[in-house]
């Protein structure tokens, strides 16, 4: 007698991936077992969270001085070293872009970019929204430049976030004040870039974030709960202070932990780290 292998229920979907042993399991239930008719595709699902393309990232960052170059305020890595980031004077001097390995997605004609105004030790909120192939970046609610882009990185569970160089490998140092420092799975619109607040929460739940005000860089939605501070970064008044010459901000899971602790054999910064201060410290 022969079974067909249906779908899981409509809420699971076809599309979410499957364990190849739980697959293994349940195809064997049904055929050795033809009788159990009410076999439940439920027992057998597993979770399996998407990885992350679409996405928004959010920080309120005041740069200590406008002539630094390349130093990032927010960057999303994966253990193969690519990354995307909110970058400030890469490029163009005094001006934010959106980094990324290789320039694979980073607009490189910014001749149109904005400067930052003398006054930049003020906090600016600056958005990168990931919408299939489309990057646009937001400063204070308002866009400020749009790009095309073949296509988005996707991060998996091996993701971690950095803030100070614009990824692990790099010495250029991003020297400054971070107060909110967040990510967003999904494209969220200029209306609501306009409505966030700095250390709220506001109507959609961040996929990660920091709010440093209560002392500690602890992340607040539970990802990335292992944190590394190396000398020159610090949490002061609600902030998270970068000097901009080997301070370097980690937060990581477990799983993406072994290219951190790899820096330590040839760290970015210039300030060795204390023993109290290693990497494989929380």
């Amino acid at each position: 007698m022969s079974q067909t292998l249906t779908c899981l229920p409509p809420r699971h979907g076809c599309s979410k991936a499957l364990d190849s042993l739980t697959v293994i399991v349940f195809v064997l239930a049904i055929v050795c077992f033809p009788s159990l008719s009410c076999l439940n595709a439920d027992a057998f699902a597993v979770t399996v969270e998407p990885k992350l393309t679409d996405k928004t990232m959010v920080v309120w960052a005041a740069p200590a001085n406008l002539t630094q170059r390349g130093g990032s305020a927010l960057t999303l890595e994966d253990s193969a070293a690519r990354f995307d980031a909110i970058v400030f004077g890469e490029i163009a001097p005094a001006r934010w872009m959106a980094g990324s390995d290789a320039y694979r997605r980073t607009d490189r004609q910014q001749s149109e970019y904005l400067p930052e105004p003398s006054n930049a030790a003020r906090f600016v909120q600056i958005a990168i929204v990931y919408s299939g192939n489309t990057v646009t970046m937001y400063r204070d609610g308002q866009v400020y430049a749009s790009h095309a882009i073949e296509e988005p990185q996707a991060f998996g569970d091996d993701s971690f976030v950095v803030i100070g160089p614009r990824h692990v490998a790099k010495q250029e140092m991003f020297a400054g004040r971070i107060q909110d420092a967040r990510i967003y799975a999904a494209a969220l619109s200029k209306e609501q870039l306009q409505e966030l607040k700095p250390d709220q929460p506001g109507t959609e739940a961040p996929w990660a974030w920091w709010t440093f005000e209560d002392g500690t860089a602890t992340e607040q939605a539970g990802r990335f709960p292992e944190v590394t501070l190396t000398p020159g970064a610090s949490i002061e008044g609600g902030t998270l202070r970068l000097d901009g010459s080997g301070g370097l901000f980690a937060s990581r899971t477990a799983a993406s932990n072994q290219r951190l602790v790899a820096l330590q054999n040839n760290p970015p910064w210039t300030v060795p780290p204390s023993p109290e201060m290693s990497l494989n410290s929380t």
